[in-house]
């Protein structure tokens, strides 16, 4: 099963609803069994320290339907607390629990919280 956006983001915040186009031979909605972000551990080790896979709600648009092709209508976690901001891998899985190739995305808090900085003056200690 392959994935594309359809448009090439590589950036979520929170709240989004974003569309992906589905692919393959199990592209039909009826064999889609989820969408679903995985949290990328640490890479200076094996182990798989703050995994975490997230369950997304999506729909598919019918008027997008064509022959092992659909576009879905993917919505993003509402809260930092369902899914904490970071680089993630993003996969649709069919009900065979067979997963698309993954794509990266980082999720990140809407850009007026992105951008906030700390004003408060920063005195060096010697």
């Amino acid at each position: 099963m392959e994935v594309q956006y359809t448009t090439n983001r590589d950036k979520l915040n929170y709240r989004d609803i974003f569309e992906l186009n589905v692919s393959g031979e199990d592209a039909d909605t009826d064999e889609i069994g989820a969408v679903a972000l995985l949290r990328t551990g640490p890479i200076t080790h094996n182990w798989t320290w703050g995994n975490q896979y997230v369950k997304l709600p999506f729909k598919e648009k019918h008027e997008s339907r064509k022959k092992n092709q659909s576009t879905l209508e993917v919505k993003a976690p509402h809260l930092p607390g369902l899914a904490i901001a970071g680089d993630y891998l993003l996969f649709v899985v069919n009900k065979k629990g067979i997963p698309s190739e993954g794509k990266y995305l980082r999720l990140r808090l809407d850009d007026k919280r992105e951008h906030h900085h700390d004003h408060h003056d920063h005195y060096d200690r010697d």
